[in-house]
């Protein structure tokens, strides 16, 4: 159901099987992505020993007054809006070094703003590309996005989910942003629903793969061009689970219909879904 494109085919290739995928099934699986899997390993394992912390430790890096867009954000605090119950998890937000609409990042020690940083560069320079074939699809030119995706409120999100009872940890959702960026996990769990309602386990990644799907914003910028897909994370082994999703956004200004900007988009799905007061 999700088509693999190999990042070092030629361009015109890569631009065409990436566009085609999120055109008709909204997912796509990347290859030869040159984001260090070594780098998605320290993450893991800084985000790891963070929420392995206590409750009264980790609150201090809360910021509910910013929808928690940046820094820690409670276990259960979000709650898809087709769920009757929140997601069982915690989460950790470090957004665009560029873009301060939600203040300045704050990190609990050096090693993990270190690594953050690095894994939050790797990640625009592939979202920089990713856009620029999909403008290029759109807009016939490269550059419909430009300022607005240097300034943009991309963020990089580590998430956890503590072992539970709970056998669905993510709620069925469409993403709210322009595209998500997923790496690799050895961690199974993540369904896509077709068009008739059936959900589809994601095939099994390789270390250095990503997964890629396109959000609300692409699918309302486009007018429906491009697929917003129905998603969730399911319970497919016991204990504890890792995520690290990198939402790229446009910079809050940007128009993505008449008179709706990002930031108008984002912060009314934010308070829909419990995270922004």
């Amino acid at each position: 159901m999700i088509p693999r494109v190999n990042l070092k085919d030629p361009e015109s290739v890569v631009q065409r099987r990436f566009t085609d995928a999120l055109k008709q099934t909204g997912f796509c699986i990347l290859s030869n992505t040159n984001i260090p899997y070594e780098l998605h390993k320290q993450a893991y394992d800084d985000m790891k020993h963070f929420f392995s912390l206590p409750l009264t430790q980790k609150i201090h890096y809360e910021k509910p007054h910013i929808g928690r867009q940046r820094g820690y954000a409670s276990y259960g605090i979000e709650q898809a809006i087709t769920a009757n119950v929140p997601d069982p998890k915690e989460f950790y937000s470090i957004g665009n070094m560029h873009s301060q609409s939600y203040g300045c990042n704050i990190f609990p020690n050096s090693m993990f703003e270190q690594n953050a940083r690095r894994l939050m560069d790797q990640n625009q320079r592939l979202s920089h590309r990713l856009l620029g074939y999909v403008s290029d699809d759109l807009k016939g030119h490269q550059h419909a996005f430009g300022w607005a995706w240097r300034n943009g409120e991309h963020l990089l999100r580590y998430i956890h989910y503590p072992e539970s009872n709970q056998e669905i940890l993510s709620a069925e959702h469409e993403d709210i942003n322009l595209l998500t960026i997923l790496p690799y996990s050895p961690q199974p769990g993540l369904q896509i629903q077709d068009n008739q309602g059936t959900w589809h386990d994601a095939p099994l990644m390789y270390k250095g793969e990503v997964i890629v799907d396109s959000g609300d914003m692409l699918k309302l910028y486009s007018k429906g061009i491009y697929q917003s897909t129905t998603h969730r994370v399911i319970r497919k082994t016991s204990g504890e689970r890792y995520s690290m999703p990198f939402f790229v956004h446009p910079e809050p200004t940007f128009l993505l219909d008449e008179n709706v900007t990002a930031k108008t988009f984002l912060e009314d799905r934010l308070r829909s879904i419990g995270v922004l007061n």
